[in-house]
C-alpha cells in the first residue's frame, strides 16, 4: 500500500511596498506601520527604498529591506531601478507589490509588467498638474489593479483628473499610533521643561504649527495673523524643517521683526519628540494655503487632545469637526485665522472640553490600526483565493 502524500507546506504570502526614501514623513510613517502589520498577520513584508533614518525602525518589525536609490527620478535611473525590482521579486516570490510614490511606481510598473505581478498603489497626494507631461508622470498611480487613496478628497481628485472608474479606487485613510500618541503617557516634567526653554510666561497659551517650512503651509498666514492678536497673550512655535527653503525662512523672521512678533516666535527645525510638542502646546493650526491631502498633524493633535484650526479644505474637511474638535476657517485669510484664534486662546476651559471631543473623534475613525486593516484587506482580496461573487 502506498504511503499517503504529504501535502506541500504552504508558503505565506509576500508582499514588497515600493517607496522612495525611509527618511521621516507621512508616506515613510505609513510603509512602516504597513510593514509591520503584514508581518503581525504572518505573511512576508519586504521594503524597497534608498536608505533612511527609518531603516533600522521597518528591520525591528520583521520586514526585509532591500536599498535601491528610488529617489532617483532620471529615466535611466528608473529602468534600471525596474529590472533590481523583477529580481527581488522572482527571487522572493513576491506575491504582490505596493507603490507608493511616482518615480518608484514607475519603476515598480514595469517591474511588475515583466514578472506578471499584481500591482497596486497608494495615490497620496494631488502631485500638481501643470502641463500634460507632469500629469503622464503621475498617471502611475492610477496603473495599479486598484487604487487606495488616502481621504474622500483625494478619491474625488483621482475620479476628476484621471478619469478613474470608483471601482477601481479604495478610500484608506491614514491614522494615528495610539502607542505613540497618547496624553497619558507624557511625562509633565518633560513638557514642563518645554514651557521653561520658550520662556512661556505662567498662563500664557502657546500655539503650535507642525510643518515643514514652506509657502503652501501657511506659515506667513499664520504670522499675519499673530500680528491681528499681539494684544492678547500667546506663545507661538514652529516646528519642521527648513533647510530646503532656507531662503522663505529667512523671509518669514524678516516679517515677523517688521510685525514686532520675533520675541513671541520659536523655530524649533525638525524634531522627533511630537507627543512632547502637542502636549505642550493649548492649540494647534494647520492654515495650508493649498489642500492637505489628508493631515495626519490635524489628527494626531486631536489625538493629544488638542483642538485644530485649520483652512478648510482637502481632508481637514474629513478630520476635523468643525465647533466640535476645532475651527474651519477660510484658506490664506490671515484676518479669520486671527479671529479663530482669539475664539480658541480666551476660553481656556472650552479648549479642554473639545480636546476630549477631538480625541474620542479620531479614536473612533483615524487610527493607524484601522488604516492597516483598510490595505491589508486590499491585499487580501487580490492574493488569497475567493468566491466569484459573479457566479
Amino acid at each position: 500500500m502506498a504511503n499517503p502524500t504529504t501535502p506541500p507546506i504552504a508558503t505565506p504570502p509576500a508582499v514588497l511596498q515600493v517607496t522612495a526614501g525611509m527618511q521621516r514623513g507621512g508616506v515613510e510613517q505609513g510603509t512602516l506601520e504597513m510593514a509591520a502589520y503584514i508581518a503581525h498577520k504572518g505573511w512576508r513584508s519586504l521594503v524597497a527604498s534608498a536608505e533612511g533614518q527609518m531603516v533600522e525602525d521597518l528591520l525591528r518589525t520583521g520586514a526585509e529591506h532591500f536599498p535601491l536609490p528610488l529617489t532617483r527620478r532620471t529615466p535611466w535611473h528608473i529602468v534600471s531601478n525596474a529590472f533590481a525590482l523583477a529580481r527581488i521579486i522572482k527571487d522572493n516570490q513576491i506575491d504582490l507589490v505596493h507603490a507608493r510614490s511616482r518615480a518608484p511606481a514607475w519603476a515598480a510598473y514595469m517591474a511588475c509588467r515583466m514578472t506578471k505581478t499584481p500591482f497596486i498603489t497608494t495615490f497620496h497626494g494631488t502631485y500638481g498638474l501643470r502641463g500634460l507631461g507632469k500629469k503622464w508622470y503621475n498617471g502611475v498611480m492610477t496603473k495599479g489593479i486598484k487604487t487606495i487613496a488616502i481621504s474622500k478628497f483625494i478619491a474625488e481628485h483621482i475620479q476628476k483628473h484621471y478619469q478613474v472608474p470608483p471601482s477601481q479606487i479604495v478610500v484608506v485613510p491614514r491614522g494615528f499610533d495610539p502607542q505613540r500618541i497618547d496624553p497619558s503617557l507624557v511625562d509633565m516634567n518633560v513638557v514642563e521643561g518645554l514651557w521653561a526653554e520658550w520662556a512661556v510666561p505662567s498662563a500664557t497659551p502657546v500655539i503650535l504649527l507642525p510643518a515643514r517650512v514652506t509657502r503652501w503651509k501657511g506659515h506667513e498666514i499664520l504670522i499675519r495673523a499673530l500680528a491681528e492678536i499681539k494684544h492678547l497673550p500667546w506663545r507661538a512655535v514652529f516646528v519642521g524643517g527648513y533647510s530646503a527653503k532656507e531662503g522663505f525662512f529667512y523671509q518669514m523672521w524678516a516679517l515677523a521683526e517688521k510685525l514686532g512678533l520675533r520675541d513671541r516666535m520659536i523655530f524649533l527645525g525638525d524634531r522627533a519628540d511630537m507627543a512632547n510638542l502637542y502636549a505642550a502646546a493649548d492649540v494647534v493650526v494647520c492654515p495650508a494655503i493649498a489642500p492637505e491631502a489628508f493631515g495626519r498633524t490635524a489628527v494626531e493633535a486631536q489625538a493629544m487632545e488638542k483642538p485644530v484650526i485649520a483652512s478648510a479644505h482637502g481632508g481637514a474637511l474629513e478630520t476635523i469637526k468643525s465647533g466640535e474638535s476645532g475651527w474651519l476657517v477660510r484658506p490664506g485669510d490671515p484676518k479669520r485665522l486671527a479671529l479663530a484664534l482669539a475664539d480658541a486662546i480666551t476660553d481656556m476651559p472650552r479648549l479642554k472640553k473639545m480636546g476630549k471631543i477631538g480625541r474620542k473623534w479620531v479614536q473612533e475613525n483615524f487610527t493607524a490600526a484601522q488604516m492597516c486593516q483598510g490595505e491589508f484587506a486590499v491585499y487580501e482580496h487580490l492574493i488569497t483565493p475567493h468566491e466569484d461573487t459573479a457566479a
